[in-house]
């Protein structure tokens, strides 16, 4: 899984991600979007790492800023992202089971 924001620097390193995991002959890599404030920014982070899959994304959250300052659980913090993380983990759990042969339903193709 590669996390990247709609920026320049975090789609580099996601570039880098997918070079080191051909090397290493990883055969599938996974983006998920973070800190996205719009469909724009969603767009935006399709387009900057595509062929990629963008399996699901998590908003910028006011809350989430303000656990990482108190160092508390982001997750527990802010419901907003916690459902949004809940809806990444089924997704990967169905990419999972996809693989698996189990059948599923994905979000990127």
């Amino acid at each position: 899984l590669a996390v990247a924001e709609p920026t320049a620097r975090s789609v580099e390193t996601v570039g880098r991600i997918r070079r080191l995991a051909s090397e290493i002959r990883l055969e599938k890599v996974l983006a998920i979007g973070n800190r996205i404030e719009s469909e724009d920014d969603l767009t935006r982070l399709r387009e900057l790492v595509a062929p990629l899959p963008v399996l699901g994304w998590a908003g910028s959250h006011a809350g989430v800023r303000r656990a990482e300052v108190e160092r508390k659980d982001a997750y527990l913090a802010c419901s907003e992202f916690a459902l949004q993380i809940d809806e990444i983990r089924a997704m990967l759990l169905a990419r999972a089971g996809e693989s698996a042969g189990t059948g599923g339903s994905g979000a990127d193709s």
